[in-house]
């Protein structure tokens, strides 16, 4: 989970929102992106604890991902009741792309803003030592 890798998702998704492409499909997307993001932050943590398996990174199960850092960092559901609450719906996001089901401008926006918020936590300073190891040790 590289930072340039979910900088990449981030900016495909900033980019359909933001852009003035008007197809209703690209917003699936936006979305779909938005959500590899988060995925990819929590298993950018879960690799930091060091205590997880080669399966947890290939997962697309974001309440299952969530279990696991909760058991790391206490407090880490409550503290992202949003991708929490939404957990389920980030997973069923990873087929909409093969659907004709539509995902709301909106929707995808608010999906973008968790993962730009998530991706800010992670790889800047924001809680960062929190989370990393490292931090702890020295």
């Amino acid at each position: 989970m590289n930072k340039e890798n979910v900088h990449a998702d981030l900016m495909i998704a900033k980019g359909i929102i933001y852009g003035d492409s008007h197809n209703p499909y690209m917003y699936n997307m936006a979305a779909y992106h938005s959500v590899q993001a988060i995925e990819k932050c929590l298993k950018e943590l879960l690799v930091r604890t060091g205590n997880y398996e080669e399966e947890n990174l290939k997962t697309h199960n974001v309440p299952e991902l969530l279990i696991k850092l909760e058991r790391e960092y206490d407090g880490f559901i409550n503290a992202h009741p949003v991708i929490s609450d939404n957990g389920h719906q980030y997973m069923m996001l990873n087929t909409i792309r093969y659907e004709d089901k539509l995902c709301p401008q909106s929707v995808a926006k608010g999906i973008y803003k968790q993962a730009q918020g998530i991706y800010n936590e992670v790889y800047s300073n924001i809680r960062l030592k929190q989370y990393d190891v490292q931090a702890e040790i020295s």
